[in-house]
């Protein structure tokens, strides 16, 4: 004969089975831990060294998976700080069933994840930039970089061979033609780089044709039309419009 189970009794098994389900689920999270300085990445049974953790600060939870290429591979996205900063470094590493290897871009700043694209973020003093990764031939290669020169004005440079190729961009994105002279005066230089004797004013309004480097220094090849109606051409520095 089969004992009856009352309802109190059922009650408690299903109390027991849940408790036995959720605390589980608990022990199979993904966690980082620590030990002896040592940075381990715990999956469910599993645990792989990632680094050596003297100076970083610790957070057991300080990381996300990512799907960032086409592959079935996932990856161990880790911050990397001394202060847990979350707009700070990150280490990145490719997870596998054996082993964890770690990307060969990293490390990265801030990074932002979208399809076939990766945008890092930091900053440098003063200056802000932003960094942007494209998937090519199943790798990620630099192809873009803007510095931020001013509020809203950021000179973009394009990664290509055999040279690069660099614009002034706003904040939005949209490409600069126009711009206003702040210098006191800024003089123009012919096509060689030497120094000419004419020169513009603060409030002169040039147009960009192009941008060229020489040596350390950026060159805008501007247009600019004269009072009288005469059309100045020449480079002038780039500073001379911040």
């Amino acid at each position: 004969m089969r004992p009856v189970l009352t309802i109190g009794k059922k009650l408690e098994n299903f109390f027991i089975l849940f408790l036995l389900i959720f605390s589980s689920g608990l022990f199979a999270k993904d966690v980082l831990v620590e030990e002896n300085n040592n940075i381990y990445y715990k999956k469910e049974r599993e645990k792989f060294y990632l680094f050596n953790g003297i100076n970083y600060c610790y957070n057991k939870n300080g990381f996300w998976l990512e799907k960032i290429n086409n592959s079935e591979s996932k990856y161990l996205v880790v911050n990397y700080t001394e202060d847990c900063n979350p707009s700070g470094q990150y280490r990145i590493f490719e997870i596998s069933s054996k082993e964890v290897k770690e990307f060969y871009l990293s490390p990265l700043y801030d990074p932002e994840f979208k399809k076939n694209r990766i945008i890092e973020r930091f900053k440098d003093g003063a200056i802000s930039y932003k960094r942007i990764y494209l998937l090519e031939s199943g790798k990620y290669i630099l192809k873009e970089e803007w510095r931020t020169l001013a509020p809203n004005l950021n000179l973009t440079t394009f990664f290509s061979n055999p040279n690069n190729i660099y614009v002034l961009k706003s904040d939005l994105g949209k490409i600069v033609e126009k711009v206003e002279v702040s210098s006191r005066k800024a003089f123009l230089f012919d096509q060689y780089f030497n120094k000419k004797r004419s020169y513009l004013i603060n409030g002169d309004i040039i147009r960009i044709k192009n941008i060229v480097k020489n040596k350390d220094e950026f060159y805008l090849n501007i247009e600019y039309l004269s009072m009288g109606g005469k059309v100045v051409k020449g480079y002038i520095l780039i500073s001379d419009i911040l």
